[in-house]
């Protein structure tokens, strides 16, 4: 969500001429009420030939009617409203009246078969009854007791009783039940949006424990490669070292058959040598010797010793290693119709819930319908304002209710041609604001 100031300050700047409501789309809601007014007013519409709305606002409810009477005409007591009536009316043949709160309608006795109003400022009874045709309907909804005063007095402190009007016993107790199953959901929503960050932490710390383990994997596999590379590395060395000494070996092993062959060589050459020399010494002794010694078949040397081949020495191998008033009382209307010469065929009354999100939808509204707050400014309230978004920051939604009001009469026949119930040109008290038809929103109408 935006900051206080931001959404301040946008409600604070934007048109709230009119009565188009468009600018709340997604930042306030409100129920409607289940008899559906427009869808009734345009079937008595279809029906009727002649018409009257009164307090028509923009024209809204009218232009939404696929078929309108013969004769169709819409009052209207604030400029812009019946400007904006006019060029959405006018193509469709409807005449649009200026009429002021207060003064008698600018329309014959009796020359009307039907007539409406949604949300009238303040029903003038002998003025509809004068209006009407014996026999006529009277079907309008109007703004009920105690509407949107949640959020009025939030900013105006609590509100007498008999300012609230009487709501019904049972109207209250569907209400308290609703807000109740309201604050379940929500706890309910709390409960689930709680449990989902709690699971996306879960996740988020076992997606965690996973890389953390994949990364302890991937450096002791490291670890182990590097490991074996040294292995691998000081393998090769001492196999390099091994054939080296291998080598060495060899070559001694090469170098000793060498030497022992020289002297086996010299030995036997010694040995020839000494034979030889023996041979000659003998035959230098010559036959007397012979003839002396006798002949024993065995050689000696010279020193009387026998003679023989030297011994030969062996060979040796080597070795290897990872987020209002009471006067809007549906009874005390139904009596004052009744005292105005009208007699009440239906009277429905219903509570609806309206939700706020944002606290400049607080102040759209509250500049719009100036009845609710009638000084309301920014800079007034604005102490008022920031408890409101803290509030809704901290719950998400700000709810109030509105009552509204469905009213069906019908016109008792004359006594003869008896004169409008009180004087043309006789006004209400001063100061009231001109009418104008509002939207779902707008709770109650000016007083």
């Amino acid at each position: 969500m935006r900051t206080f100031e931001e959404l301040v300050d946008e409600a604070a700047a934007v048109d709230v001429s009119g009565w188009d409501f468009g600018w709340l789309d997604g930042r306030a809601t409100e129920e409607r009420p289940p008899w559906g007014y427009a869808r009734l007013a345009a079937a008595r519409y279809a029906s009727a030939s002649a018409a009257l709305d009164l307090d028509t606002g923009g024209g809204e409810i009218v232009a939404q009617a696929p078929v309108l009477p013969p004769t169709m005409v819409v009052t209207e007591g604030w400029a812009p409203n019946a400007e904006r009536a006019r060029r959405l009316l006018t193509p469709r043949g409807v005449r649009v009246l200026d009429a002021a709160p207060g003064c008698p309608l600018p329309v014959p006795d009796a020359a009307f078969d039907l007539v409406t109003s949604r949300h009238p400022v303040a029903p003038d009874w002998p003025e509809i009854a004068r209006v009407l045709a014996d026999d006529g309907t009277y079907l309008a909804q109007h703004v009920g007791p105690a509407s949107a005063f949640e959020l009025i007095e939030w900013f105006r402190g609590p509100l007498p009783r008999t300012s609230r009007g009487s709501v019904p016993e049972q109207d209250r107790r569907q209400e308290q039940e609703q807000d109740r199953r309201q604050e379940q959901e929500q706890d309910r929503r709390q409960e689930q949006e709680q449990d989902r960050r709690q699971e996306q932490e879960q996740a988020r710390g076992q997606d965690r424990a996973r890389e953390q383990a994949r990364d302890e994997d991937r450096a002791r596999a490291r670890a182990r490669a590097r490991e074996q590379a040294r292995a691998r590395e000081q393998a090769r060395a001492r196999g390099q070292g091994q054939a080296r000494g291998q080598g060495e070996a060899r070559a001694r092993g090469q170098g000793q058959a060498r030497g022992q062959g020289e002297a086996r060589a010299r030995a036997r050459g010694q040995g020839q040598a000494r034979e030889q020399e023996g041979a000659r010494v003998g035959r230098r002794a010559g036959t007397s010797d012979r003839d002396r010694a006798g002949s024993s078949g065995r050689e000696r040397d010279p020193a009387g010793r026998s003679v023989g081949n030297p011994d030969r020495d062996p060979d040796r191998d080597p070795d290897r290693d990872p987020d209002r008033d009471s006067d809007r009382d549906p009874d005390r209307e139904a009596a004052a119709a009744t005292l105005a010469g009208l007699r009440v065929v239906d009277l429905r009354t219903a509570r609806c819930r309206m939700e706020i999100f944002d606290v400049g939808a607080v102040v759209y509204l509250l500049r719009k319908c100036v009845w609710w707050v009638p000084d309301f400014t920014v800079a007034r309230y604005r102490d008022a304002l920031r408890r409101m978004d803290a509030h809704l920051r901290g719950h998400g939604v700000f709810v109030a209710h509105s009552t509204r009001t469905l009213i069906e009469a019908r016109r008792r026949p004359r006594a003869g041609t008896a004169p409008s119930t009180r004087p043309r040109g006789t006004v209400h008290a001063p100061g009231r604001r001109p009418s104008a038809t509002m939207s779902a929103m707008t709770g109650v109408r000016a007083p």
